[in-house]
């Protein structure tokens, strides 16, 4: 488990529960395009054909001695192609990324920051360029990774590709995109230069000595092998103050693929993309680095009105905080939700059921 609760033993810092948690319900939205059932579309395509079409190879594909997916090439059938690799891409690639996100946050909040900074690298670098590939342009993406095949053409390490044209490109298909910064994150995943990227950082990690002039390993030194707790602080610090930031990116990515290859569910995209932009909103009062947001909270809602009786809208932190821990945001009247959620997406809290029991107290 890795979501800190109040009773959760941890060595991490209580100022940075909130960043970690953050980052966990990041971790947690992504995870459910593997577990929600109204995400199962992405684990199957059915399509059909007439029998007027001059397909080749059909007993082939009949008797499986042809892969469907060739199968599919050898008939011009890119379209369908493109749809089912972008889906099997999608899950495959965001499997991957979860996996080391969940040992990089594990390792983080019992201080083993260098394993962290290890783990957090190829999500960050690797997983996270290839989803922006597969954005941009999914049917070039199918080109070069299925009909032509060669690695070299999608190595998303490559250095002909370029990073900041990526993030760019990928910005202008975001709906979020004015939360995010090209720069930012561009420096964060890439910059060897900056002593905030986490290229240089997880180098180190990953190494025990290191050459290059950016991060080179200092005389009678090793890399984060003498770590005192002042440097676990400061790597602490640097983690749950950016990490976020780019694990929000992250997930924005992720909503935009995942609902171009899913239809009939904007009402769901619309609200992950409402309920991870008031996460972010109640990590980013709480952290130390951020303030000036109160007059922002109190604009929320500001000249609405609750739909069930009628009262103004006032939101304050409190609020953000019973949604950042619950996903519900009820009115301080009649205690209706203020959201309208999807019928098929909705808090697991909605559909539990309850008896007298359960609120004694013991």
């Amino acid at each position: 488990m890795i979501y800190i609760e109040k009773d959760t033993e941890t060595v991490l810092p209580k100022k940075h529960h909130i960043s970690h948690n953050f980052c966990v319900l990041i971790y947690d939205m992504i995870l459910e395009l593997h577990t929600k059932e109204t995400f199962k579309g992405l684990f199957k395509t059915e399509f059909e054909f007439s029998k007027e079409e001059d397909l080749k190879k059909v007993d082939e594909f009949v008797d499986k001695d042809i892969h469907a997916l060739d199968w599919l090439v050898e008939n011009d059938k890119l379209d369908l192609l493109e749809k089912i690799l972008v889906k099997r891409l999608l899950t495959s690639i965001t499997g991957d990324l979860l996996s080391f996100l969940y040992e990089g946050l594990n390792c983080s909040m019992r201080g083993k920051t260098n394993v962290a900074y290890a783990n957090f690298r190829k999500p960050l670098k690797d997983n996270l360029t290839l989803l922006e590939m597969i954005l941009i342009d999914p049917t070039e993406f199918t080109r070069k990774y299925f009909i032509d095949g060669d690695p070299n053409n999608y190595d998303p390490s490559s250095r002909n590709l370029n990073k900041e044209e990526l993030i760019e490109k990928t910005l202008e298909k975001l709906e979020n995109k004015k939360l995010l910064d090209k720069g930012i994150i561009h420096t964060l995943r890439f910059d060897k230069t900056n002593s905030n990227g986490f290229d240089p950082l997880s180098n180190l990690a990953l190494h025990i000595v290191t050459g290059d002039r950016n991060y080179k390993t200092e005389d009678k030194n090793l890399n984060f092998i003498f770590s005192s707790k002042e440097d676990i602080e400061r790597q602490w610090e640097h983690i749950y103050f950016f990490l976020p930031y780019l694990l929000v990116y992250t997930l924005c990515v992720v909503d935009e693929i995942l609902f171009s290859v899913l239809e009939g569910k904007e009402d769901i995209k619309s609200y992950r993309a409402f309920k991870i932009m008031l996460k972010m909103l109640y990590w980013m009062t709480e952290h130390e680095k951020f303030n000036g947001l109160e007059k922002l909270i109190k604009n929320i809602g500001k000249g609405e009105k609750c739909d069930s009786c009628g009262e103004d809208l006032e939101l304050g932190i409190h609020d953000l905080k019973l949604h950042f821990d619950t996903d519900l945001l009820p009115c301080a009247k009649c205690l209706s939700s203020l959201i309208k959620f999807p019928e098929d997406y909705r808090p697991e809290f909605f559909d539990m059921e309850f008896n007298e029991e359960d609120f004694k107290k013991e």
